[in-house]
């Protein structure tokens, strides 16, 4: 990883400028060397998809425990998820995006700037979790509203509110993961991550299954929910602990950073609430879709939480290209040098798209191979789940189709947060999510509760639904990058930059922490 005072010196030797108008380009010769190049690109995507991978497979081993405890829980478990993330994205967006201010700060040579950043994040984290423990009278419902099946609505309810429970620890665990990402040093987030990933799943096994110590514990799935707040308080503290080292105190003012700064908690809500709620469009959107399938039967809720999970476990490694895109991005607009993330940009485009298109191909060939980790033990659950895995393989021919465009809105939207633009992807994501997702699955779910839709054909008119919105948010994305606003933003100076020449001072390199 190059300090911020090599940036600028390397950047200044290598950087092309940019078309003009000042519109980026997406069509550059992808770099493996230098500034922005793809061994950068990899040297900080590589812990964080590692870390992303970690986080999917943490997820899908509780699924794939409830699966094995009951058809009714492993259902209930995605939809009770699903609407907690729901409820969580605008804190968390708000949070995590000290990401962005850190990551900006390194680049611009003010690291004692990067503790008050995260102590701010913190301050925010704590009342984003007050907020959320005030709305969980509300979900008994929400869930009974939506008209599945008895028992889901109370199985969803219970998973919901255990897990709300938790929330002070997640948003807790994301600022101060902050301090190692937006500096583009990723190998501790991994290290915290397989704890968290230990944790949860020998917690998984022992509650779900046996009740914990002594039986205190609830089986099934309120053993799973608080398997997850456990294992997130455990991360939470670790991330603490890590901190509070006297080196990162004297550079970064981890501790002596710990002051309210009004102005800082305030350009953070400023930048971080466009980014929770574009999340929040997102979630709500999907949540509905998520909803909407369940309406039409156990089975149809089953074979998409099949392959749902499926994609989750190959999409959110991905993740690790969108953090690094937004790590570097930061940076450089930090350092005054955003058209060396064009080639960032473009390298985990080609790297994505390539990785997406294996993805596909496997879902496409050997779907029945997959869909065997999902089993039951009961003959009951067993019969649910022989319905729903023929369904589940036409399933997974759309996950093959919209993961591409995944690729795409992925690579982009860390690019233009990194930057600041998060205003317009807000506004995108709002505008593309309610009017072609929620709008239509709000539609299907009217249509099927007057029975005049057919379930099956219900089932697949969602699914298009989605891979339809997937597409459009790709290409909004691509126009919005292509635009080239976003190079000339910032998210920690009063003022716009117009050119490069306002980039960093000759403050002294930082040192490798």
């Amino acid at each position: 990883m190059l300090s911020p005072a090599d940036v600028t010196s390397s950047a200044t030797a290598v950087e092309a400028p940019s078309h003009p108008g000042g519109r980026a380009r997406l069509w550059l010769r992808p770099t493996y060397e230098g500034p922005g190049g793809i061994r950068e690109l990899l040297a900080i995507a590589g812990p964080l998809i590692l870390t992303s991978s970690v986080h999917a497979l943490n997820m899908f081993l509780d699924r794939m425990f409830l699966s094995r405890y009951s058809a009714l829980d492993f259902g209930a478990s995605v939809q009770g998820g699903v609407t907690w993330w729901a409820l969580v994205t605008i804190p968390f967006g708000v949070v995590a995006y000290a990401n962005t201010f850190v990551a900006q700060y390194t680049g611009a040579n003010q690291p004692n700037k990067v503790g008050p950043a995260i102590w701010q994040a913190l301050y925010l984290a704590f009342l984003g979790a007050i907020l959320c423990l005030g709305l969980l009278p509300l979900a008994p419902m929400i869930f009974n509203a939506v008209g599945h099946e008895a028992p889901l609505p109370q199985l969803e309810t219970t998973y919901f509110q255990i897990l709300v429970a938790g929330i002070p620890f997640s948003l807790a665990g994301a600022a101060l993961s902050a301090f190692y990402t937006g500096r583009g040093k990723t190998w501790p987030v991994v290290q915290v991550n397989v704890l968290i990933l230990i944790t949860n799943t020998f917690l998984n096994w022992w509650f779900i299954f046996h009740g914990g110590p002594w039986g205190i514990v609830p089986k099934g799935i309120a053993g799973s929910a608080w398997a997850t707040v456990v294992s997130s308080a455990v991360g939470a503290t670790t991330y603490a602990i890590m901190l509070s080292r006297p080196k990162y105190d004297e550079m970064y003012h981890t501790l002596r950073g710990w002051r309210f700064d009004f102005d800082l908690a305030k350009r953070l809500v400023r930048f971080g609430v466009p980014a929770g709620i574009h999340g929040f469009a997102d979630m709500i959107a999907f949540t509905s879709f998520l909803l909407v399938v369940g309406s039409f039967g156990i089975v149809s809720q089953v074979a998409t939480n099949m392959a749902m999970n499926l994609n989750m476990l190959v999409f959110i490694p991905a993740v690790g290209l969108y953090t690094a895109c937004q790590i570097l991005a930061g940076q450089y607009v930090g350092a005054g040098r955003p058209s060396n993330s064009e080639r960032t940009t473009v390298g985990a485009l080609v790297i994505a798209i390539a990785y997406f298109t294996l993805i596909g191909i496997i879902f496409a060939a050997f779907p029945q191979q997959l869909l065997t980790a999902f089993s039951a033990q009961d003959s009951t659950s067993a019969e649910v789940y022989a319905e729903a895995s023929k369904l589940a393989e036409i399933l997974l021919l759309f996950v093959a189709a919209f993961s591409m465009f995944d690729a795409v809105c992925l690579a982009l939207s860390g690019t233009l947060r990194g930057a600041g633009d998060t205003k317009f992807v807000m506004w995108a994501s709002v505008a593309l999510s309610q009017t072609l997702l929620l709008l239509p699955c709000l539609t299907l779910g009217y249509l099927a509760r007057v029975g005049s839709l057919d379930p099956k054909k219900g089932l697949y008119l969602a699914w298009v639904f989605i891979t339809n919105y997937i597409l459009c948010a790709a290409a909004f994305y691509a126009l919005r990058y292509r635009h080239g606003s976003w190079m000339r933003m910032s998210v920690i100076r009063d003022t716009t930059p117009e050119s490069p020449t306002e980039g960093p001072s000759n403050a002294p390199t930082l040192q490798s922490a």
